[in-house]
């Protein structure tokens, strides 16, 4: 998913600008506020490795049922709470996070408890609130539930943002397609490198109209 990722990045970035006012925050923030939460969750699972190593490695383990241990080692870490994270937690990761765009991302992609009323739900690929809202909000505290959940979601939940928007959209459009089109050549010379490779061609098709051809590849091995 990492080259998904990168190219829907690199697809919205050039409008920052628009994202900003629009949702209030932009892919730039978006991505340091990922990598943060991606650090935080880090800390905290090599922590609790670390305390449940440690719960184990004492005398008193070899004295008790090893279930009976793990379930006091899991609340004496107090785990319930473990997963979630506050605003300033994320913050204090990298200090350069706009603090407004961080409260506008956290609200663009949480749901509370209860909101989602779907009374059909029965698995998890059924529709529900967090396919797009990944995050749970508990009182001043967030739970991530999956973090690549943000980055599966994110690109179609701007774009139906944009869409009402014809000018800004026109321009997103034209510019995704002359993006794409340019990543696509450059896979192919990677996979082709001796190829003469042409971009943008046009022709005339055989009713005398003016037709455009994305790419065209010449190529030999013999």
């Amino acid at each position: 998913y990492q080259h998904t990722q990168e190219i829907d990045m690199d697809v919205l970035r050039p409008f920052d600008d628009e994202l900003k006012k629009e949702i209030g925050f932009t892919v730039t923030e978006l991505k340091k506020i990922m990598d943060a939460i991606e650090k935080r969750y880090t800390y905290v699972f090599q922590e609790f490795q670390s305390e449940f190593q440690h719960a184990f490695q004492q005398p008193s383990t070899l004295d008790n049922e090893v279930g009976v241990e793990i379930f006091q080692v899991l609340h004496e870490f107090e785990y319930g709470n473990m997963f979630l994270f506050t605003e300033a937690d994320i913050i204090s990761i990298d200090e350069s996070i706009d603090k407004q765009e961080l409260q506008s991302f956290l609200e663009y992609f949480s749901v509370k408890l209860g909101c989602d009323l779907n009374n059909n739900y029965r698995y998890l690929n059924d529709e529900n609130k967090f396919r797009d809202h990944p995050i749970i909000k508990v009182e001043d505290s967030y739970l991530l539930i999956n973090l690549q959940m943000i980055f599966w979601c994110f690109r179609e939940r701007i774009e139906e943002q944009l869409k009402p928007k014809q000018q800004i959209w026109k321009k997103y459009n034209k510019y995704k397609s002359d993006y794409l089109e340019t990543k696509s050549l450059e896979v192919f010379r990677t996979i082709f490198p001796k190829a003469k490779i042409y971009s943008t061609l046009f022709y005339q098709s055989l009713d005398g109209k003016q037709c455009e051809l994305d790419g065209l590849i010449q190529y030999d091995n013999c």
